[in-house]
C-alpha cells in the first residue's frame, strides 16, 4: 500500500486511556509495571495496545541518568513503534511518536533527511484521511527541523500551510501536542526568529 490509498484512523477513547494509564505507572510502581509490561509484550506478538503500551512506558519511564540504560529504553520504544506501522500502517499515533523519538536522537545517531521526508509521508496521508485538529503536530515538527537547520524559508512555507488548516480546539492528548508547539515557539524565540515565533503564538492560541 502506498501513501496516496492510506488514511489514518482517528485517534480512539483507548488509546487515550492507554496513553494516561502509561504515564501514571511510570510514576507509580515503576520497576513492578515494568516487569508487567515487557513480559506482556514478549508473549503477545499481535496485540497493537500491549505493544503501544509498552512503547509508551518505555519513553514515560526513561529519566534514568544512566546513559545506557536510557538508550535501551529508547530503542526498546522506537522498535515496538515501527513493528506497530509494519502491522498497521494507518496507527496516526504509531508514526507521531516514532518521529518524536528519531527527533531526539543523538545528531551523530540520526539522518534529519529521512525524518523530514516521514513527516511529509504524514502530512500527505493525512490529506487523504479525515481531518482531525491533532493533524497540525507534523507541521510543527517539521518546521522544527527546518528551522533548527536555518532553512527558514522552508520553515514558513511549512507553518503556512499549517495556518491553512481547519482550527478549531485539541481536546485529545492536547498536553502531548502541546508541548510540540511549546517546544516550536521555545526554539523560535530563542534563535530570534520573530516572526515564525508570533505565527506559531497564534496557532497555538487558534488550537488550545
Amino acid at each position: 500500500m502506498n501513501n496516496t490509498d492510506l488514511k489514518f484512523k482517528t485517534v480512539t477513547a483507548k488509546d487515550i486511556d492507554i496513553i494516561r494509564t502509561t504515564a501514571l505507572c511510570a510514576k507509580i510502581n515503576k520497576e513492578k509495571a515494568a516487569d508487567i509490561l515487557k513480559d506482556a509484550y514478549e508473549k503477545n506478538d499481535n496485540d497493537t495496545y500491549i505493544k503501544l503500551s509498552y512503547a509508551l512506558f518505555n519513553l514515560c519511564a526513561n529519566t534514568s541518568n544512566d546513559a545506557l540504560e536510557s538508550k535501551m529504553k529508547v530503542e526498546a520504544a522506537l522498535f515496538a513503534f515501527e513493528e506497530i506501522l509494519e502491522d498497521k500502517p494507518d496507527y496516526w499515533l504509531a508514526w507521531l511518536y516514532k518521529i518524536r523519538i528519531l527527533m531526539m536522537l543523538p545528531n551523530n545517531n540520526k539522518d534529519e533527511s529521512v525524518i523530514i521526508d516521514e513527516l511529509r509521508d504524514m502530512i500527505q496521508i493525512q490529506e487523504n484521511s479525515d481531518y482531525m485538529p491533532y493533524f497540525i503536530a507534523p507541521y510543527f515538527l517539521l518546521a522544527e527541523l527546518y528551522m533548527n537547520a536555518s532553512e527558514i524559508p522552508k520553515a514558513l512555507d511549512i507553518i503556512e500551510q499549517a495556518e491553512k488548516l481547519q482550527k478549531c480546539k485539541i481536546s485529545n492528548f492536547a498536553s502531548t501536542i502541546h508541548s510540540i508547539f511549546k517546544s516550536f515557539i521555545k526554539k523560535a524565540a530563542v534563535m530570534h526568529y520573530q516572526d515564525l515565533m508570533q505565527r506559531a503564538e497564534h496557532l497555538e492560541h487558534a488550537f488550545f
